[in-house]
């Protein structure tokens, strides 16, 4: 082998030729003899030109001696680098003598080391964003109140939900103006009145999402909204008077409560001074015979009877079916305003926009016996739409204005 390195030498004209040769190749080479295929180059020339399995990732180069080093580079497995000294100074040399292609693979480690903190830091902060928006609330939004419909008995209130709704319902205050002017919402001397709307299963209309709304009624038709209590249930508002109303969201296990909401001032309609106007149910409940009968009041009613369908009760009997809450009873929550519709008419109010209603309603009860006299029952729906006729009349939307 350095016979035939020296003759080429010589064949070139160039005398160091030989001498530039590195001293440990001819070890190398011997290292590496007995491992060459004896088939692919003939001797001398085989230890340049035969490799044992490629040591490093990719293929040899070609037979240069340069290319020998290249091949040595990253050798497989790691002890080869421990074991081989030739391998071991060339790492511990100046990387200006890296081959091109160890360059470029450290170029591609660098960047793909960069690639990989890029994606660490984007998915560190989404990882962030979603921890911050999954962040439960601790106290509900604060929901809003405009003014809707006004009758001389009852105002309705728009109630509509923050950004974080009121899954468990809301509750609406309210108050004469005037004893707001005097009291404000006071809890030491409590002249107001309060409303809770929760909700329950099957009817959680009250139950609002993010940002929805809802429209209630303030009056005595809270004595038979299921879902709603009031500690003035059955009581109607006073007619051409001003009120004021708050509201806030529920509270639910680990949330808070909203705060209250700014104050809205709505009025009702004014009175009827002419004779022949309605009632509502809150009034003749109030203004009855023993039972029916609240404060200073006196027993109003013109008659002592009344038929509900195929069944005619005393007044007594009358007065506790006012007194039972419908609890979902289309029967109850019928009869009741059925009562008060038949109550003005004797009175003296005009029938003419009710006549038809109210002789539906005697048909639809037929034979059942209204509770607690009975025990009959009717499904809501088969009632809603006599219910909110009857109720429009007693409240003066409709027919003669309301008497208060």
């Amino acid at each position: 082998m350095l016979r035939t390195l020296s003759e080429a030498g010589r064949l070139r004209g160039n005398r160091r030729f030989f001498r530039q040769v590195p001293k440990r190749i001819p070890k190398v080479l011997r290292l590496h003899r007995a491992s060459a295929d004896d088939n692919c180059a003939p001797p001398p020339l085989r230890a340049l030109s035969c490799f044992p399995a490629p040591v490093s990732p990719g293929s040899v180069r070609g037979t240069s001696v340069f290319n020998l080093f290249e091949n040595f580079a990253q050798p497989s497995p790691e002890k080869e680098v421990r074991n081989n000294p030739i391998q071991r100074k060339f790492l511990l040399g100046s990387r200006k003598h890296e081959p091109p292609a160890i360059k470029t693979q450290n170029e591609k480690e660098k960047q793909m080391i960069r690639i990989g903190n890029i994606c660490f830091a984007i998915a560190l902060a989404f990882s962030i964003g979603i921890s911050q928006a999954a962040r439960p609330v601790t106290k509900y939004s604060t929901p809003t109140l405009s003014c809707g419909t006004s009758a001389a008995s009852y105002i309705e209130v728009q109630v509509c939900a923050g950004t974080t709704g009121a899954p468990a319902g809301f509750s609406v205050q309210w108050e004469t103006a005037a004893d707001f002017a005097i009291y404000g919402w006071s809890d030491l001397v409590p002249s107001y009145c309060a409303a809770s709307f929760s909700g329950v299963p099957g009817n959680s209309r009250y139950n609002l999402a993010p940002n929805s709304c809802i429209t209630v009624q303030i009056g005595d038709n809270l004595f038979d909204d299921v879902g709603a209590s009031s500690s003035c249930a059955g009581t109607s508002l006073a007619c051409g008077t001003q009120y004021v109303f708050r509201a806030f969201a529920h509270a639910t296990s680990g949330v808070n409560r909203s705060d209250f909401s700014s104050t809205l001032r709505c009025e009702t309609l004014p009175c009827n001074p002419g004779g022949g106007c309605t009632f509502t149910q809150g009034f003749w409940k109030t203004h009855g015979p023993l039972g029916c009968v609240m404060g200073n009041n006196t027993n109003v009613w013109p008659v002592t009877s009344l038929a509900l369908g195929n069944t005619t009760y005393d007044d007594t009997q009358l007065c506790a079916i006012f007194n039972t809450p419908a609890g979902g009873n289309g029967l109850i929550s019928l009869a009741h305003q059925l009562i008060a519709a038949k109550l003005n008419v004797a009175n003296g109010a005009d029938a003419t926009s009710i006549a038809s209603a109210i002789s539906d309603a005697d048909a639809l009860i037929g034979s059942l016996v209204v509770p607690p006299t009975g025990s009959g029952s009717l499904n809501p729906s088969a009632t809603s739409t006599l219910i909110i006729t009857l109720t429009s009349f007693n409240e003066g939307v409709i027919g003669p204005a309301h008497c208060q």
